[in-house]
């Protein structure tokens, strides 16, 4: 048969060919074509541009999911962890910042050392320019320890139901810093969206101080921190831009890394001088859960951390803010399921829900915004 005579010939040309110490590459040549071929398909994919506006947009959804979900249920937990026996929210945000420290300098090293023989030096923590981006992170940093500190004194001293409404009044600090910072114009929207949210949390921090006869301070404290952690997403937007101009190789484990160690140290003080070190001494007589629940924060809050300056270095400073306004509405809902402290009265059913609304008009009309416009540009 022709078949067999071909391969009969073929056998003969390979001993041959090994006789004279060749061998005949054909069958290599060809797992090698097809491997390259796979190569190239994967390249030339990762090169369409509908591809990458499709990985843009996935990358941007994911982390904002993440973001959204943490920043969701953070105050839950930190409720859990203080009600279940550890009442010492500065030394829990010492833990969480100095397990983050750990666990993202531990990433670092892993990276400086899978690409320290490259021919370009890559960023790392403790390289030549460590002075250099330490002060570019101090202003940010310290803006990060006050916004842990105030935010698990206000989630420790007031229901997190009303904690979630005052920490939602950050859109009128952004709104603030973008004329001041950027020299953005407001639209009526965005007036209407303050005044609402404004009349809202009013009405609610008023529900608050007369019935649970309380000072103010608790109303103070979580406003205080929703000013702070405003003003924290604006400098981390300028600190990652500077940072990237100045150099192109740090990674987010960097930045965020450079956060939670010099954050540690704004926490630090006041934990001595309020908690003392009552807080690790008081370890060793909580329930596991509750220090499970500890572990899990610092993993959270590394998580977290990391998700913002990725958001940072990436859109702007009041897309971040968009995107914390829509936990309002699931912490709400979680808070009344939850705990019993919703006082089911007008008024504060009416301020709740000024609250909520004056912040789906800001998301809205942010959105929206970006949507027309990409949507023009795509025109020309």
């Amino acid at each position: 048969m022709k078949e067999e005579g071909d391969i009969n010939n073929l056998n003969i040309q390979n001993n041959d060919l090994e006789e004279n110490g060749l061998k005949r590459p054909l069958l290599e040549n060809d797992n090698n074509d097809f491997g390259d071929s796979r190569a190239s398909f994967f390249k030339r994919l990762f090169q369409h541009p509908p591809f990458q506006k499709f990985l843009y947009h996935f990358y941007f959804v994911f982390l904002s999911l993440i973001y959204l979900t943490i920043s969701t249920f953070l105050p839950f937990l930190n409720k859990t962890i203080f009600t279940g026996g550890y009442d010492f929210p500065l030394t829990s945000s010492l833990f969480q910042t100095l397990g983050s420290s750990v666990v993202l300098l531990l990433f670092n090293l892993v990276q400086y050392r899978h690409n320290k023989n490259n021919i370009i030096p890559r960023s790392y923590f403790f390289d030549k320019n460590f002075v250099y981006k330490s002060l570019i992170m101090i202003p940010v940093s310290v803006c990060f320890g006050a916004v842990m500190i105030l935010t698990n004194i206000g989630v420790d001293i007031a229901p997190v139901n009303y904690h979630v409404v005052f920490k939602s009044t950050n859109i009128i600090w952004i709104v603030l810093f973008s004329i001041l910072i950027n020299k953005e114009k407001p639209s009526l929207f965005e007036y209407i969206s303050i005044a609402t949210l404004m009349a809202g949390a009013l009405m609610v921090g008023w529900v608050f101080a007369t019935s649970n006869k309380a000072s103010f301070v608790p109303i103070f404290i979580n406003l205080l921190s929703s000013f702070f952690e405003s003003f924290t997403v604006v400098l981390l937007k300028w600190s990652c831009s500077y940072l990237y101009r100045y150099d192109d190789t740090i990674t987010v484990i960097e930045i965020s890394l450079f956060k939670v160690v010099q954050g540690s140290f704004v926490i630090f003080i006041p934990m001595v001088i309020k908690e003392r070190f009552h807080g690790f001494a008081a370890l060793g007589d909580i329930p596991s859960k509750t220090i499970w629940l500890l572990v899990i924060g610092i993993f959270v809050t590394m998580v977290f951390q990391t998700a913002m300056v990725c958001l940072s270095k990436s859109f702007y400073s009041t897309t971040i803010g968009i995107i914390g306004q829509l936990q309002i509405i699931p912490q709400t809902l979680i808070s009344i399921a939850l705990y019993q402290s919703f006082v089911f009265t007008g008024l504060h059913i009416a301020g709740v829900s000024l609250v909520i609304l004056g912040c789906v008009i800001f998301a809205l009309f942010h959105f929206s915004k970006i949507y027309f416009q990409k949507k023009k540009e795509q025109a020309f």
